[in-house]
Formats: C-alpha cells, structure tokens, sequence
C-alpha cells in the first residue's frame, strides 16, 4: 500500500485507524528515533472538517494534563493536488479499553471499572481543560494505565 509523504523526516508504517473525518497512522521519526503517530484529515475539500481538524489540534496543543496527549508537530502536506494538515504526537503502546474489555475473561471489577472512570475524566475535570470539545472517547482511544505507565492519553477522538 502506497502512503502520502508528510514530511521527509517521517517514514509511515501502517494504518492505526481511519473514521469518517480522518486517518491516523504510525510512522518512524528519523530525528526522534522513534514511532509516533501522525493524524490527517480525509477530505481536505471540506471546509467544515478542515476547521473541526483544526480547532482539534488547537485544543489538544494548549492543554497539559498527565492524560491529555501531548503535541509534537503540526503542518500541511500536498496529496492529491490538496493541502492538508495534520499533527504529529506520541505513538502509545499499550492496551486499549476495547481490548481490555473483550478481551478479559471475566467482567471488569467495580474497582477496574471506577479507575478506567477516574483516568478519563481527569482531563475533563481539570482547571486545564479551557475549552468546550464536542468529541468524545471512545473504547479505542482509551488507554490503560493502571501497570504504573502513562499509556492512557487521548490518543484521537471518536471522529478521525
């Protein structure tokens, strides 16, 4: 499968997931030494979307929070005689909600479940979160965190 050149400093390896407004991909950084993930939008046509990309980036660049993903880089490519933008941020490893849930073998605990609660709502609850998002999270995005590691991060929203 052929992937859009970004950046030259990017190397994309493969979809991490696709929705009705975007894709997000990982991709090797030659100057991190490192996989990151890179997100983009579909339709660069659209000026709704492009504004929706946009006021996304924004928001998630001006928080700080111990579960909000952090920012590397932002900017526009050509694809198809279109500029389109994207950002760059963290590639998170570790498990996702939705694994977490159809994978286990029993039902979540009382406690795992009011952890997972605590966790997302943190960013929500915080002082830091100055601005109104209509997106949600979803099982996807969600990551675990409770192995003492910060693999929980709002890593995209429900609308890619």
């Amino acid at each position: 499968m052929a992937y859009p050149r970004i950046d030259p400093r990017y190397e994309i390896r493969e979809i991490l997931g696709k929705g009705g407004m975007g894709i997000v991909y990982k991709a090797y950084d030659d100057q991190r030494h490192g996989y990151v993930a890179i997100k983009t939008i579909r339709d660069a046509a659209d000026p709704i979307a492009i504004q929706m990309f946009l006021e996304e980036w924004r928001t998630l660049a001006n928080m700080s929070h111990p579960n909000i993903i952090e920012m590397f880089q932002a900017g526009e490519y050509e694809e198809d005689r279109q500029r389109k933008p994207y950002f760059v941020m963290p590639f998170l490893t570790g498990q996702t909600l939705d694994a977490l849930i159809h994978k286990s073998a029993q039902p979540l605990s009382v406690d795992t479940v009011v952890e997972l609660i605590r966790q997302a709502a943190g960013p929500l609850c915080s002082p830091l979160h100055r601005t109104h998002s209509s997106r949600f999270e979803t099982e996807q995005s969600v990551r675990d965190q409770r192995n003492g590691s910060q693999d929980y991060r709002l890593r995209h929203g429900a609308s890619f």
